[in-house]
């Protein structure tokens, strides 16, 4: 699993900090062997065993610089699976 950095959005002054992702699985060969098989094989047949997904996170932080909140944006229920690059 890795995650790729698209955006990342300081406002100092608000103390807030936002990073717009894509989360990447790789699992062809031996990478893919740890997964449960029905994913495996769903994810190897139906997207070539690797498949990517989008995130937006925001973090909130206090006068120290100590992380106060994390917020997640999605706007579906499960990831929306697609063929990585």
């Amino acid at each position: 699993m890795t995650f790729d950095v698209y955006d990342r959005v300081i406002d100092e002054s608000r103390a807030r900090a936002t990073i717009r992702w894509a989360c990447r699985l790789d699992l062809t060969d031996a990478h893919g062997n740890r997964a449960i098989p029905p994913l495996r094989w769903f994810a190897r047949l139906r997207y070539g065993g690797r498949v990517q997904w989008h995130g937006l996170d925001v973090f909130h932080f206090d006068s120290a610089g100590k992380i106060t909140g994390k917020f997640t944006y999605a706007t579906f229920r499960m990831p929306l699976w697609e063929r990585a690059r």
